[in-house]
């Protein structure tokens, strides 16, 4: 048995600790941030978009209550990262889902595909809307840029902070934490913040389980020995990659 830190917000973090204590692990939950939704997102008309983009669960929540919602729109291509983010959104109505496992890259290379054999057609006047927060990782549009495919983002969410680095500190120092899960870079970088003004021997002990190969990357060089990686980037595989 491991006792193992979540430090995504919820819901998630509720759902992956009951996995956990099915594996036979302990989890701490220690949700670093919370989902703020924006007020008034817009949702355009049918004739004004050409399909969806969802990188995370988040996004969907947020429009769950959205009376401007045509519910025809909900057919169009919709493009989510992971199985728990189609599987929102097909709770929400949307119908037509495809789903890229691991991270913007890995959903841009589906819009890519589906663009160039003529399944998606975009324009300026009817791009893919993207809702999304403000920070974030630029991988899908970066990836998508020169390829003709119109995306118009659309900020409906933000993660803020909700635990302080004292409370993050005070874990680690009295919870007997063996394995930390990563599911995104914001998280490692806000984690390993306070590495240096701790006792060293807490982050050596510990395990690192990584989403993906690019979370990992975040991790300092000097803890590479004590990361663990998903074999496939879904929740499942990292769960099995703690033993």
């Amino acid at each position: 048995m491991a006792r193992v830190l979540i430090l995504r917000s919820e819901p998630a973090a509720s759902e992956t600790a009951q996995k956990l204590e099915t594996l036979g692990h302990q989890p701490v939950l220690l949700p670093l941030k919370q989902c703020i939704c924006e007020e008034d997102i817009v949702f355009p008309a049918i004739d004004e978009l050409s399909g969806f983009i969802f990188t995370s669960a988040n996004a969907i929540r947020c429009l769950k209550d959205n009376a401007n919602i045509d519910p025809a729109s909900l057919a169009l291509p919709t493009f989510c990262v992971g199985c728990k983010t189609a599987e929102i959104a097909k709770e929400i109505g949307f119908s037509n889902i495809t789903i890229g496992e691991g991270g913007g890259k890995a959903l841009a290379k589906q819009i890519f595909a589906q663009h160039k054999s003529g399944k998606l057609q975009t324009s300026d006047k009817a791009p893919l809307y993207y809702f999304t927060l403000k920070k974030r990782t630029p991988d899908l549009e970066h990836a998508l840029e020169g390829n003709d495919i119109f995306i118009k983002p659309v900020i409906s969410y933000e993660m803020v902070d909700q635990i302080s680095d004292q409370s993050l500190k005070n874990t680690l120092e009295d919870s007997h934490i063996d394995v930390v899960l990563f599911y995104a870079q914001s998280a490692v970088r806000r984690f390993f913040a306070i590495e240096d003004e701790m006792q060293r021997n807490l982050f050596t002990k510990l395990r690192f389980g990584c989403l993906s190969k690019e979370i990992a990357g975040a991790i300092p060089k000097q803890f590479a020995d004590q990361i663990v990686i998903a074999e496939k980037p879904n929740e499942t595989h990292l769960l099995a990659c703690i033993g």
